[in-house]
């Protein structure tokens, strides 16, 4: 089974710590965290079941996490998959669809074989 665990906005990433998109800093944000079960391909896996487009990958700096960063298809939203050795693997969701898109991939990953 996998574990996803839901926190504040504010408890994974300072808006400082993501790599910005224009227009996204007051964005509506969602965040989860993956359990150390879950593969990185099952949310990437899941990203292209949604017709999300890889945007950015942003290697890990002493201000910013490793980042894959996908863009929806209108591009007004955006998924963070963050990996940081300090904190884990996460999922922060920014834009206009930001819940509906955090609801979508919890969605897809629980199932997958593994995710329930």
């Amino acid at each position: 089974m996998w574990t996803f665990v839901f926190f504040a906005t504010d408890s994974l990433a300072a808006p400082a710590r993501l790599r910005e998109g224009r227009g996204m800093a007051n964005a509506p944000t969602t965040q989860f965290r993956l359990g150390d079960a879950v593969p990185r391909d099952a949310v990437e896996d899941a990203c292209a079941e949604l017709g999300l487009r890889l945007s950015n990958v942003v290697p890990q700096t002493a201000t910013h996490p490793a980042q894959a960063i996908y863009v929806t298809p209108d591009r007004r939203t955006l998924l963070h998959l963050l990996e940081d050795e300090a904190q884990g693997r996460a999922v922060v969701t920014r834009g206009e669809g930001a819940e509906q898109l955090t609801s979508s991939i919890l969605r897809l990953l629980t199932a997958r074989p593994g995710g329930q």
